[in-house]
């Protein structure tokens, strides 16, 4: 199935074109602004900012040229998506799954204090 969509996910947000565009440049700028910040060598985290990035120039690219993004892949009766979508949403997963094992990490005692007690 090939749909026009305009709008967001779902199809929500019709006709807010320039707002998607305008969100898409500012995350593609807040990633290669931030992207220095994050721990070298990190690869979950890398895979997640470029993921992130790529799904939204991906999506902005569209939106450029041809007014709307082209989503071709229907998922049940659920939704009919793209690429890019997928890339988002696993950049998001692999993000939300990078800050909770960097919570976890940052929460654990070290053996040494274990034994102090």
């Amino acid at each position: 199935m090939r749909a026009e969509n305009t709008g967001a996910a779902f199809s929500l947000g019709r006709g807010m074109g320039l707002l998607f565009i305008v969100a898409a440049f500012a995350a593609i700028f807040g990633i290669l602004l931030y992207f220095p910040r994050f721990p070298r060598g990190d690869r979950l985290v890398q895979l997640a900012m470029g993921l992130l990035m790529g799904g939204a120039a991906g999506n902005l690219i569209d939106r450029l040229v041809f007014g709307h993004v082209t989503d071709f892949i229907s998922v049940s009766y659920f939704a009919v998506i793209n690429l890019a979508d997928i890339w988002i949403n696993l950049g998001v997963g692999f993000y939300i799954l990078w800050v909770v094992r960097a919570e976890i990490l940052a929460h654990r005692r070290p053996p040494e204090a274990d034994s102090a007690a």
